[in-house]
């Protein structure tokens, strides 16, 4: 909410300008609305038949007025009166002595009193005091309704209030201003994406690490055979049928990489051949061969193109099963292949 000014309101209707001029700095200096209960127009009805004589009330002259201010008593309002300049101050008491919530200020003596019976303050600035009875005299507003009677002075002593210090009232905080908006300079905005690039690359780094825990990643790596696997090779070449024409004994390394796409892998195979025997005619086959697998489950299938060539089962540490290249042709139809589950290789 914003801050509003405080102001002098109620009865100020008929005032003179310097009288409204100084409730006005008591208001600021108080950081508070003044509160006119008593200014010129009201103090007319009130006096009826004596309306227009000025000696009767510095209010029937417009230099005077009884004033309010939210929690402030008589006393400490007076003191702002003072502070504010008027030379004529009145503090309000209630019977047992203790200050009213109103005090009186007017211009006795000062040149807005010109003209009327406190042109020349007679009573210079006194500070004197009225005592608030609940006089039921009817003279202002019928009756049950309190009166003022004035005590100079020179009236029977008064009980001295303690005297208060005037309110401290703190001025309202100033509205606060809007944050300006932060500008995103050139070497900012490349700070943040070099910062977005670096996450993105240990996240990277992490699943392909973290890739070692899936069935892909448990079979990546070198494997090998403890010990020399049979290899049978058949024809067609002399018979038309295929018959056993050669076979030999392959110590077999396989290295085996992650494949281009989600549960394949990359195998390129490395052997050496002992033990060969011949009795017909066939292609023979070199090192390395490069094929594919496929994981489904813990089955791995090993293909060269399109073709199956061998058939395993896995865990992390052992690959078992049957290989048979049956499925390739130059001339005359090859085979390849060796015992049911009798390829059997360990990781490395």
């Amino acid at each position: 909410m914003a801050y509003a000014p405080p102001r002098v309101i109620g009865q100020i209707k008929g005032l003179k300008d310097e009288v409204i001029k100084k409730l006005q700095i008591v208001a600021e200096k108080a950081g508070k609305d003044v509160k006119v209960i008593s200014g010129f127009e009201q103090r007319v009805q009130l006096e009826g038949k004596d309306v227009g004589k000025p000696k009767l009330s510095a209010h029937n002259c417009a230099i005077a007025a009884d004033v309010k201010i939210e929690g402030l008593n008589s006393v400490q309002i007076a003191e702002l009166l003072e502070y504010a300049g008027f030379s004529g101050v009145g503090r309000y008491y209630n019977k047992d002595g203790t200050p009213t919530r109103a005090a009186h200020g007017d211009l006795r003596g000062l040149p807005a009193a010109e003209g009327t019976d406190y042109a020349k303050g007679t009573e210079k600035k006194n500070k004197w005091g009225y005592r608030w009875y609940g006089v039921d005299t009817g003279r202002r507003g019928g009756p049950n309704k309190t009166s003022i009677i004035w005590d100079y002075p020179d009236s029977p002593p008064h009980p001295t209030p303690t005297k208060a210090k005037p309110a401290e009232v703190k001025p309202a905080p100033p509205a606060e201003k809007a944050r300006p908006a932060i500008k995103v300079n050139r070497t900012m905005l490349i700070a943040a994406i070099i910062a977005a690039l670096v996450i993105i690359a240990v996240l990277l780094a992490f699943f392909l690490s973290s890739s070692s825990g899936t069935p892909a990643g448990d079979l990546v790596g070198t494997w090998r055979t403890s010990s020399p696997v049979t290899f049978h090779t058949q024809t067609d070449f002399n018979t038309g049928t295929l018959q056993d024409v050669e076979s030999e004994k392959r110590d077999i390394t396989w290295i085996i990489t992650a494949g281009t796409s989600d549960g394949t892998l990359d195998i390129e195979e490395h052997y050496t051949s002992s033990d060969v025997s011949s009795t017909g005619t066939y292609t023979p086959e070199f090192s390395p061969n490069f094929y594919v697998g496929v994981i489904n489950g813990d089955r791995l299938t090993v293909q060269k193109g399109d073709s199956i060539v061998g058939e395993f089962n896995f865990t992390s540490s052992i690959i078992t099963g049957t290989w048979d290249d049956s499925t390739w042709s130059a001339i005359y139809t090859q085979r390849t292949y060796t015992a049911s589950n009798g390829l059997t290789l360990t990781k490395q």
